[in-house]
């Protein structure tokens, strides 16, 4: 499509920052091309977690883009507070979160 080729490398990645761009763009754009990278995903099973996510240069950018609309959404919805931890109470309760992908 378009002469470009969304093909991954031998490897399985993408190894140049222009062609994550390219996925990137296509991805969460929607256009053209979308049914070549619907194959490239349904060929690699979801990472179990996130240092295994970022570590997939050709995805990482896709991953961090929706872990970043899920936060800024949550935190809209007032799900979510940044405290420093000087500032909490001794009985205060924290707890951590993470990303199922």
């Amino acid at each position: 499509s378009g002469g470009c080729s969304l093909a991954p490398t031998m490897d399985g990645s993408f190894n140049v920052a222009d062609r994550n761009e390219v996925w990137l763009v296509l991805a969460s754009q929607m256009i053209e091309g979308y049914k070549e990278l619907a194959d490239i995903d349904m060929l690699e099973p979801d990472p179990p977690n996130r240092p295994a996510a970022m570590r997939k240069v050709r995805l990482s950018p896709f991953w961090m883009q929706s872990e970043n609309k899920e936060m800024d959404g949550l935190k809209t919805k007032g799900c979510f507070k940044k405290w420093k931890r000087q500032d909490l109470a001794p009985n205060d309760s924290v707890f951590g979160s993470r990303f199922h992908y």
